[in-house]
């Protein structure tokens, strides 16, 4: 048993490395991190710990039934367990020796875990994500302020803590039933946590699986996010650069008027997402120009995170008439709707980079001309680029270049010399310093999940759109049949096979001997396969979700009692049955018998895979809930976006319910006493009463079983009477309209036709550096020859 243990905790470790590698965002501090693991990794271990306890429960009582009977060895599985004799010091009864020790090992390993998910959860990571939180300049200041916000919830639990130790002590309880009490109360809020979670999670997990095993539902959801997550990095990038152009005027005003306070200034300047001294600000009719106004420099910064996202994105270097063109959309002087990516696009196919080159199209640029044979010439250039738009997107854009041409030609003095300054200066301190750094640390933290969300959903929604279409291209299932196997039978992309492969902007494809054959497969995997282990996973998880929620409900004072065999209707506890079937869950010696499929007595080791697969589906539901629900937008787990807040929320709320997840499933299978018993399980015998209420003579684990069968039928309903009454979805989000999905489609288009020039980009790199290397090659055997040929005349001489 020892070596389960201790490779049990390895691999949970290294799974909790690679899960935070894979989640985590950008600059997450280490002592973060560090808190996080450990917090994952003994909430892991706790739950782990059940099956291993079980399983020596179980095997105990075997032994103790059998008391050195020669059938002990064939009913009761003990190899497992005999690992410890090796620690057993040379007792002549190794087996009890060693089960003492693994009793003992276990005790320890309850006590331990149970502390770092106590400790952790209400005390050390709220603590943390205070100090996080705070954007103090001083470290001392922070851990301050840390403490000044997490005061106020250790001062309530104190004084609930002293109230109800003062009603124990008037009623005559010892002190160890007071502790027993305060774990209790603590376990009672995260048992009806559980419950409402775990009964909206087996509601909604098996329709989330299902929905993603449907095309037209998938496509539409993902266009929903797309519309959403676009609206959210629109507004998050706007928010942004308002604070921006905040700091950079308290930038300008550190050498001058806020001298006192440049030191702070500079590091929250040191904060922000690029050099503010770095953008320029690109004028409708100005042209490029130094930010002078807060308004200019809120455009300015704009349009400085929409070039660096374009060239981190895809990897796409924006010029000075794209971002003219994108100041014109921000200025609302081009229509709504309009194809900005196509003007762009267009204006440099035909070679046009600078602004010059577009005031070049006007023959204004030079000198005066009739208004009438300008518009005439400007549309002729527009009409032979093929620069897409409605008359009245082309009328904008010609009334925006001969504008910008009037206006270069007037010659104006500018109105500010020394542009906008700070205002109020001898209001600010340190104290408003400090809040405006918080601004910044929210807004950019909003920015990035935003950004990362909508790029993720938007490859998502390209690749849903050319899998289908590519579908739908191969015809009906014999056309596609047929043609799939010529291209995996042929394996060559020639117009013999019919079939080129996925092509998709958003994916590379594959490459090599076998690349057309992997093509094959991977296409047949999403298109067919994918869907239907999808549908079947959608059917198990409903099955197994009933089997839960039934066992659930067994539990239930008005409930038990009314079945005449030992489980009670405990669906869980039958399954368990047939790997250790053993009273008094099983059966009751002379009171209730086995049932026919069992055989009494008989425990293996098997039972653990059981338990564990029981626990992997509880926990799996119950994280699907703590992800979909996000505690109203508290926080927010970003796939390689989730910020520090998050994250310790996240390892906390787990850490908090942990316990309460272990005591639930032991009272499934009837193994969770208040009072402890000499054959119960370490974890009854360490943490009994945990579940208990106090004053009462009920017990949580009866009472709050309902609260899963409510919030399993709550969630039922709001999903059958969304459509009819347009109820507020549980999870928070809106109604998906038909609307919503028109203008999701369009931003979907701009976004494919963005990645599909970055692989030209890519491609014509690519076919640069074989050119490169050809002409690299030539080279080298045209010097070749030229040696050859020198020392031939040097030997006829």
């Amino acid at each position: 048993m020892w070596w389960a243990l201790i490779l049990e905790f390895i691999i949970i470790g290294w799974v909790v490395v690679l899960v935070m590698k894979y989640l985590s965002g950008r600059n997450i501090p280490y002592h973060v991190v560090v808190s996080v693991w450990i917090s994952w990794t003994s909430a892991l271990s706790l739950v782990a710990l059940v099956p291993i306890d079980l399983n020596l429960t179980y095997l105990k009582r075997c032994i103790d039934h059998f008391a050195g009977d020669p059938l002990q060895e064939e009913h009761c599985s003990t190899r497992y367990w005999l690992s410890w004799q090796a620690f057993a010091g040379g007792e002549e009864d190794s087996l009890d020796a060693a089960l003492r020790l693994s009793e003992n090992t276990l005790w320890s390993c309850w006590y331990w875990v149970f502390a770092v998910c106590q400790i952790n959860g209400w005390v050390l990571l709220t603590f943390q994500q205070s100090f996080v939180e705070a954007q103090h300049f001083q470290t001392r200041q922070r851990l301050v302020q840390a403490a000044k916000e997490n005061g106020g919830f250790y001062g309530a639990c104190g004084a609930i803590a002293l109230l109800f130790i003062l009603i124990l002590y008037l009623m005559g309880r010892r002190l160890d039933f007071w502790i027993t009490a305060m774990f209790a109360l603590a376990n009672a809020i995260c048992l009806l946590i559980v419950a409402v979670m775990l009964g909206y999670g087996l509601a909604e997990a098996p329709k989330a699986i299902f929905q993603r095993a449907r095309a037209k539902p998938t496509l539409r959801r993902a266009l929903y996010n797309v519309f959403e997550c676009h609206k959210g990095y629109t507004q998050a990038a706007d928010d942004l650069a308002g604070t921006l152009a905040q700091i950079f005027l308290l930038r300008k005003a550190c050498g001058n008027t806020l001298r006192h306070l440049s030191k702070e200034i500079i590091v929250i300047t040191k904060d922000c997402p690029f050099d503010l001294s770095s953008a320029i600000l690109m004028h409708p009719s100005k042209g490029p120009s130094i930010p002078m106004t807060r308004v200019e420099m809120h455009n300015a910064f704009l349009g400085r995170l929409q070039e660096i996202e374009a060239g981190a994105v895809f990897n796409y270097e924006m010029t000075e008439v794209d971002q003219w063109i994108n100041s014109l959309e921000n200025a609302q002087l081009l229509p709504r709707g309009a194809d900005v990516f196509g003007i762009q696009e267009a204006l440099l196919e035909a070679g046009h980079k600078m602004l010059g080159d577009v005031d070049g199209l006007d023959p204004g640029y030079r000198g005066q001309a009739d208004k009438r044979v300008r518009e005439k010439q400007i549309q002729r250039y527009i009409d032979d680029m093929n620069v897409p738009g409605t008359p009245l997107v082309h009328r904008a854009l010609i009334a925006a270049i001969m504008k910008r041409n009037d206006e270069a030609n007037e010659l104006m003095e500018p109105e500010l010399t020394h542009g906008e300054q700070i205002e109020d200066p001898e209001e600010w301190d340190v104290k408003r310093l400090v809040d405006i750094r918080k601004e910044l640390y929210s807004s950019s933290k909003k920015y990035r999940r935003n950004k990362k969300k909508f790029d993720a959903n938007a490859r998502r929604t390209v690749l849903l759109q050319d899998l289908k279409a590519a579908r739908e291209d191969l015809g009906d299932f014999k056309s596609m049949y047929r043609r799939l196997r010529a291209a995996f039978r042929e394996g060559d992309r020639s117009a013999e096979t019919g079939w080129d492969g996925l092509k998709s902007p958003v994916r590379k494809q594959w490459g090599g001997r076998h690349g057309l054959k992997l093509e094959v497969v991977d296409f047949v995997w999403a298109s067919v396969l994918a869907p239907a282990a999808k549908l079947l996973a959608s059917f198990l998880c409903a099955a197994s979700a009933l089997v839960v929620l039934f066992s659930e409900i067994s539990v239930f004072p008005g409930i038990k009692g009314a079945f005449r065999d030992a489980q009670q209707g405990s669906i869980l506890l039958y399954s368990v049955c047939e790997a250790a079937s053993v009273p008094p869950g099983c059966f009751i010696p002379g009171e209730i018998p086995p049932q026919p499929w069992q055989t009494p007595w008989r425990v293996s080791t098997s039972v653990q895979f059981l338990i564990v697969a029981h626990l992997f589906f509880i926990c799996g539901v119950l994280y699907f809930s703590l992800l979909r629900l996000r505690i109203f937008s508290i926080y927010e787990v970003v796939v390689g976006e989730t910020d520090a807040f998050s994250l310790l929320f996240n390892a906390y709320a787990v850490c908090r319910l942990a316990p309460s997840i272990a005591n639930n499933y032991l009272n499934l299978l009837q193994e969770a006493h208040e009072i402890p018993t000499e054959s119960g399980t370490v974890f009854e015998k360490v943490f009994s009463g945990m579940g208990s209420i106090p004053f009462t003579h009920l017990t949580f684990n009866e009472v709050l079983p309902p609260f899963v069968a409510l919030s399993f039928v709550v969630t039922i309903g709001n999903a059958l009477t969304r459509k009819c009454v347009e109820c507020p979805r549980l999870d928070g989000e809106a109604h998906k309209t038909d609307e919503m999905i028109d203008e999701a489609h369009g931003i979907a288009r701009v976004e494919r036709r963005m990645y599909e020039n970055r692989f030209k980009i890519s491609n014509s790199a690519k076919r640069t550096k074989e050119q490169e290397a050809a002409r690299m090659a030539a080279q080298a055997a045209e010097n070749r020859e030229k040696l050859e040929r020198e020392r031939e005349r040097r030997e006829q001489m």
